[in-house]
């Protein structure tokens, strides 16, 4: 009997040491995934930030881009309103009386 009782200890403290030993390797495994899982967001976060960095900076040329037409457009807007005005001005007062009959739509002389 105390041999029988020696074994039943001693099997009740390495079950109990098994466990614990059994719960450590499941805490290391998860702390391992959970490391690596860690990693590779980092990895990803990384490559979205540089990916967004990237994008942002070819929006903003495409911006300036953008700008620069619209600059030159509006430039060439101007001249064309500039010239309009002169060549308009120019016919006023080439065909003013012309241009008074029209306004007036008084077409046939009384």
């Amino acid at each position: 009997s105390t041999l029988i009782n020696k074994l039943t200890i001693d099997t009740e403290q390495r079950i109990v040491l098994y466990k614990a030993l059994e719960d450590s390797l499941k805490t290391a495994a998860q702390q391992d995934v959970a490391h690596k899982i860690n990693t590779l967001g980092s990895q990803v976060d990384n490559t979205a930030e540089e990916t967004m960095a990237g994008i942002g900076a070819a929006s903003q040329k495409h911006i300036g881009d953008l700008l620069e037409m619209h600059e030159k457009n509006m430039v060439a807007t101007a001249d064309i309103q500039r010239r309009k005005k002169l060549a308009d001005d120019a016919f006023a007062r080439r065909f003013d009386e012309v241009l008074k009959k029209h306004n007036s739509a008084n077409y046939v002389q009384s």
